[in-house]
């Protein structure tokens, strides 16, 4: 946010610090050149030394933007820094779409008082369809802890390009420390997004078709969480659907199958680490729960007017799944 004329850096007006002192250490040990962007220029001193975070010696050039971008999509708004009152309600509501539905089934997983982390997609949805539902109100949200792989804890955790920060957070750690809570166990409950599931139980997020977007923080939060959601939908590349009357109604089915007999890339053994670990796992789509369970997929649930043979069981692709003797239908809550 800020340099000095010596190049003392704070980021008081950041929503997420990352691992910036990190790299910068990094950077200056290989010999390489630090280039810092801020918002604006103080006066070197002007500042109390705890809000410097980042000492001049690791700094190089400063390059001044006083237009530059909070997040994304949002010039600044102090709500993503935590200290404004806020009454844990919305206006603002979510448009009806698979994303919805799939975050607001995941959300009924959801527990108060368990340490939540939210990964991309329609997962880092689920916290807004609980504010949505009205389960923050009159001070609700403080019965909730959700974070991020980069370090927000508390308020409501942001989706879209704004994901990764949170609105009306409590605290703030920086990308190391948050993965060392991370890797310590901190976060028992994960709501992760997948887009391929094989029929040995393995999940894939880091390379698939042309796209190869790495794994991230996805195998350390997923090995680490006693509780799994995988949440995405049934099929993607043009999936289209609409509730009429009480179903749901699939009016375009997306071209590419998301359960595979094998995964093009291994990001996480989910059924093994079930099996061998006791890790309790279900992938959530906006057409069919299911339990990952030792012995295999289990099918638990159907969302009301979809075909089990025809839009769900032929659709696997080569992925052995049983259907659960006590088969429910998903509830019609869940799709307005």
């Amino acid at each position: 946010s800020t340099a000095d004329e010596f190049g003392n850096l704070s980021f008081e007006d950041e929503p997420i610090h990352s691992s910036s002192l990190q790299i910068a250490l990094a950077v200056k040990a290989c010999g390489g050149t630090v280039i810092a962007q801020v918002r604006r220029i103080v006066e070197r001193g002007s500042r109390p030394a705890p809000m410097v975070k980042i000492p001049g010696v690791l700094v190089d050039k400063v390059v001044v933007d006083d237009q530059q971008m909070m997040t994304t999509q949002v010039a600044y708004d102090e709500s993503y820094l935590g200290g404004v009152p806020w009454d844990g309600q919305t206006s603002d509501r979510l448009p009806f779409g698979t994303d919805k539905i799939i975050a607001r089934r995941a959300a009924v997983e959801v527990r108060p008082g368990v340490t939540s982390i939210f990964g991309f997609g329609a997962s880092s949805d689920v916290p807004t369809v609980l504010l949505e539902d009205g389960h923050f109100k009159d001070g609700g949200y403080r019965d909730y802890q959700f974070t991020t792989e980069h370090g927000p804890f508390g308020g409501l955790v942001m989706s879209g390009w704004q994901f990764s920060a949170n609105k009306y957070p409590e605290a703030l750690l920086d990308g190391v420390s948050q993965f060392d809570f991370i890797d310590g166990g901190g976060c028992p409950f994960a709501a992760l997004a997948f887009a391929q599931f094989d029929d040995a139980g393995n999940v894939n997020v880091s390379r698939f078709g042309v796209a190869n977007p790495g794994a991230g923080g996805f195998i350390d939060i997923a090995y680490n969480a006693q509780e799994l959601l995988f949440t995405g939908t049934f099929t993607t590349g043009g999936l289209e659907v609409e509730f009429r009357d009480g179903k749901l109604v699939i009016l375009k089915e997306g071209k590419v199958k998301k359960f595979v007999q094998a995964a093009d890339h291994i990001t996480y053994p989910v059924r093994r680490n079930v099996a061998e670990r006791g890790q309790q796992a279900k992938i959530i789509t906006e057409r069919a729960v299911f339990e990952v369970r030792a012995e295999g997929l289990v099918l638990t649930e159907v969302a009301p007017g979809i075909d089990l043979q025809s839009q769900v069981l032929d659709l696997m692709n080569g992925v052995n799944v049983r259907v659960a003797p006590d088969l429910r239908e998903m509830d019609a809550a869940l799709f307005r």
